[in-house]
């Protein structure tokens, strides 16, 4: 949350979060074992290539009906790893990195980079994401419709024009 506030960068993100989780514990001296933490971290959890259920099966889909592009705060290094770990890369035309543009969703920057980098119209976009705030109110925010997926069925107060649990109720609005 602070990173994507701008009140924490990369690096401190990277290098700090166990460090100081091991201090809100009360745990102290363990920087070099936060570090060791931080680094295995980082190397373990791109490779994780859990899906949910019908993702690929939509992907293919929609893929065959749209141009489907990434908008993501996460890192550079762990976003291809995830990708290619799936297997679903190929679905999309381009993966817009939020380190890469200078903005972080929800800013509306990022989604009229986006905007811009598909030679398209804001009307002509929607945002298929599962953070309210970030993914769905971001992209409302910049004049894009959007696709709350809410697989956890939080309850919220937000005026919302789609929400799904699952990821196959897609086909019934696009």
């Amino acid at each position: 949350m602070q990173y994507r506030l701008g009140k924490i960068d990369k690096d401190t993100l990277r290098n700090k979060r166990f460090e100081l989780t091991f201090w809100d514990m009360g745990i102290e001296a363990v920087e070099q074992i936060a570090a060791k933490l931080s680094h295995e971290y980082v190397t373990a959890a791109p490779k994780r290539n859990h899906l949910f259920p019908d993702a690929v099966e939509v992907l293919e889909y929609l893929h065959k009906k749209y141009v489907l592009h990434i908008i993501t705060n996460g890192f550079h290094e762990a976003q291809f790893v995830k990708l290619d770990g799936t297997g679903i890369r190929k679905f999309f035309k381009n993966i817009i990195i939020s380190e890469h543009v200078g903005f972080k969703k929800p800013d509306v920057n990022i989604f009229y980079y986006a905007v811009d980098s598909a030679q398209t119209k804001a009307e002509e976009c929607i945002m298929i994401g599962d953070g309210l705030e970030v993914d769905v109110l971001g992209a409302q925010k910049a004049g894009w419709d959007a696709v709350y997926f809410n697989p956890k069925k939080i309850q919220h107060t937000e005026t919302i024009t789609h929400e799904i649990e699952k990821l196959g109720e897609l086909r019934g609005i696009l």
